[in-house]
Formats: structure tokens, C-alpha cells, sequence
């Protein structure tokens, strides 16, 4: 067996030989000595200051001051169970602490700490070693961290690609009013790969055009059509003068077109007696929300009703149909009412897309206003409400609006629910 040297401690103080050595330094500073000469001469190593603080407590405390305060432990790796470690780490260089702790609480009985035991292994050089691990082989089909999780926004790409999605966001486009004005005033070419930049990132594992700046792979280049991902600040470029040009509502009109003839495309012949096409009927249901905006600017505040506290915020207008497809979505100010906003929603609504009308309507009680009823009703809509027990007084409060029919009974005479009714 390969002989080693072992670090040898000092032996230990016992504590009548630690409370000598102070007595003896106290008499021999009160005799004139210095701290320095005091320490020097004493057989137990101490501080110059740690001196000093006993002489002061002596002169307060008396004889007590020379008693032995301390708490810690000894040294617990000495002798054979600390040459039986260093042997064993060794010849083990990659066994852990902890391994080596229980082999000693086996061998010898003797409980140690982890820590204790990396100190002792870093004092002498024997220090764990991580074990090299073999490369596996790769096998098959493998793909890049993160993009098998992504792979549903490459179903989406093909999907958008396929209905025309892309082709509507990409003539929706406005142009730049300066013709030098880069990257919007860009090639065509150029201007697709910038869309496909701002819609595609999910793709590839990102959530926004901030985590462009760390983004090097080439996943979003194939994607784009580039030689390498267009960067952070170009893409913010782009988007800041697509804001600056009116493009978001040219592209909230270009989406509303776009769902519209995907779900409710015109069927072939559907045409009047002179040529024009007829305009298809819809039913949809129109709601709105309140999403708080958190920012240092002052906004128009409202009621957020997840939260049921009025803060600033934006106030979405949704329009879907009876199979709950998206078809029509706007922003407004925080304080605007769904009652104020819902006539002309639908106005621009039909307008964008020319083939459809909205005859049928369901909103929610928040559309229980005479005025917005009867405005409805002027342009020749049906409008489904819902309301509760305690928003009315009985079926004469809703007279002053067209026919009134509730909708209270089935075909069994059954109670369905009172308060549910339709207007015409």
C-alpha cells in the first residue's frame, strides 16, 4: 500500500489548561507587561485583541471572566479514521461526500458532516473528481432543444399559409409614405420576410421580438427565408412604422375578412336577380372585456369584472359566431361602454367585409338600453339578451321595443327560464 503523509493537528487544550493560560496572562499585564510580551509567553495561542477584551471583562466580571465559555467542537477526523479516509479517497477519487460519510458511520460508528468531510479532502488534495460520461450515439431523427415543443406553431404556419392568412397580412401591408424609409419601404420580398419574422416566432421557441437579441439558431432564417434571422432592432424598426401608418387597423379589417370567408365562405351561385351577390346572414354574439393595462401614463379607467377593481385599461370588443369562431376584434378606451361602441363594431364590421350581416344578435345584459335596442331594431336586427330577476319588473317593461316574445317554455310546456327573452 502506497504510504502517504498525514497533516497532524495540534493537540487539544483542555479547559483547565485554556483557563491557566488567561490567569496567568492577566497577572503578568497587571505586573506591566504588554499584550504582546503577555501573548507571546503564553503556552495557549491568543489574539492581541481577544487580550484585551478579557482584561476588560476581568476588571467587570472578576474571576468569572476567566471561565471557559466556549461551545465548539474538537476535531473529529484524528488518527486511524482520518487515515482510513485519506486512503479511501485515494483510491476512490470519485466518490462522493456523501458516500464516504456512510462508510464511515459503517466501519467505525462515527457520525461526521458532509461539509466537515469536503474540508478535510480540499486540505489535503483529494477532492472529488467527476466522473467522464460517454458521448451516446445519436440515433434517428433528432431535433434541436425546445422545437419539438414548438411544433404546433409549424401546424399553424402551414395552416395560415394554406387558408390565405398570409396573403391578406401581407397586401393589408400599408406603405411607407418616404420612400427611403427603411424597412418598410423595402422590396416586397422583403416586407414578407419581416412578417413572417413578427408572426413565426412561436415556432421556434420565442415568445416576442425582445428575444430576438440572444436568438442564434437557424430556425426562424429557414422559416423567413434568410441566410440568418432578421434581429431584434430591425423588427422593432418595422412594427414601429407599421403602428405609425394606421397598420393595425388595416390589419384588424384584413383578419376580419380573412375569418369571415373561412367559416362563412359565399356558396357558388348566391347571387341576386341583377349580378350582385346576396348578403349572408349571420348569427353572432357580441361581447366585451376590460383587460388591465399597467403603465406609468395615465389611462381611461373601468371595471375589471375577473378582478372587480377599476382600473386603467383597454376595452376589447369580440365578435363571434354561433359555432364561437372569432370573426371581428377591436380596441377601444377603457371607459367606453359595450351599449356605445357595439352599432358602430358592427357597421364597420359588415363594411370590411361585404358579404355578410349580422341579423341575429346575442349580447349580454350590459346591451339592455332602450336607445341601443331601438337602434338595433331600426337597422333591422334581431337582438337575444340575457338578464336577471332583479333587472326588470315584469314583461310590460320591455313593450316600448317592437313585438316582445319570451322565450319561457318548451315544447312540453315546461319552464325553460324567465328571464330570457328576444327582441325583434
Amino acid at each position: 500500500m502506497k504510504m502517504m503523509e498525514v497533516m497532524t493537528l495540534p493537540c487539544a487544550v483542555t479547559s483547565d489548561q485554556r483557563q491557566a493560560a488567561r490567569r496567568e496572562i492577566v497577572r503578568q499585564m497587571e505586573h506591566g507587561m504588554t499584550a504582546t510580551e503577555a501573548r507571546l509567553t503564553s503556552p495557549v495561542p491568543m489574539h492581541r485583541t481577544t487580550v484585551y477584551r478579557l482584561l476588560k471583562r476581568v476588571k467587570r466580571e472578576g474571576e468569572q471572566a476567566l471561565a471557559e465559555r466556549r461551545h465548539g467542537y474538537p476535531a473529529k477526523l484524528r488518527g486511524e479514521i482520518l487515515t482510513w479516509m485519506l486512503d479511501y479517497c485515494q483510491n476512490h477519487r470519485t466518490a462522493s461526500s456523501a458516500d464516504v460519510q456512510h462508510r464511515l458511520s459503517e466501519r467505525f460508528n462515527y457520525s461526521v458532516s458532509i461539509s466537515q468531510l469536503n474540508r478535510v479532502r480540499a486540505a489535503h488534495g483529494l477532492s472529488r473528481q467527476t466522473p467522464l460520461r460517454e458521448k451516446k450515439p445519436k440515433t434517428g431523427l433528432t431535433m434541436a432543444s425546445g422545437y419539438h415543443e414548438q411544433a404546433g406553431g409549424l401546424l399553424l404556419l402551414a395552416a395560415a399559409t394554406e387558408t390565405g392568412l398570409l396573403t391578406q397580412l401581407e397586401q393589408a401591408l400599408p406603405s411607407s409614405p418616404d420612400p427611403t424609409c427603411l424597412p418598410l419601404a423595402g422590396s416586397a420580398a422583403v416586407r414578407r420576410r419581416l412578417l413572417l419574422t413578427v408572426l413565426l416566432p412561436g415556432a421556434v421557441g420565442l415568445q416576442r421580438t425582445w428575444d430576438l437579441r440572444g436568438y442564434t439558431a437557424g430556425g426562424l432564417a429557414l422559416l423567413t427565408g434568410r441566410k440568418r434571422a432578421n434581429g431584434y432592432r430591425y423588427t422593432e424598426a418595422f412594427l414601429s412604422q407599421v403602428a405609425w401608418t394606421n397598420g393595425a387597423e388595416r390589419f384588424t379589417d384584413a383578419l376580419a375578412r380573412w375569418a369571415t370567408q373561412l367559416w362563412h365562405a359565399p356558396a357558388d351561385g348566391n347571387e341576386g336577380v341583377e349580378g350582385t351577390q346576396q348578403m349572408h346572414a349571420l348569427t353572432c354574439y357580441v361581447d366585451g372585456h376590460r383587460k388591465p393595462v399597467y403603465s406609468d401614463v395615465l389611462l381611461p379607467r373601468g371595471l375589471i369584472g375577473r378582478l372587480g377593481v377599476v382600473l386603467g385599461c383597454r376595452a376589447l370588443l369580440l365578435l363571434h359566431d354561433e359555432q364561437g369562431h372569432p370573426l371581428f376584434v377591436t380596441t377601444h378606451r377603457g371607459d367606453q361602454h359595450l351599449t356605445a361602441g357595439v352599432p358602430a363594431f358592427l357597421d364597420r364590421y359588415e363594411q370590411d367585409v361585404g358579404t355578410s350581416q349580422v341579423a341575429r344578435m346575442i349580447v349580454d345584459r350590459e346591451g339592455m338600453a332602450t336607445e341601443f335596442l331601438a337602434s338595433l331594431y331600426a337597422q333591422g336586427r334581431h337582438v337575444v339578451t340575457i338578464l336577471q330577476t332583479s333587472q326588470y319588473r315584469d314583461l310590460s317593461s320591455f313593450s316600448d321595443v317592437g313585438t316582445f316574445v319570451p322565450l319561457s317554455t318548451d315544447t312540453h310546456e315546461q319552464i325553460i327560464q324567465t328571464s330570457r327573452c328576444v327582441y325583434r
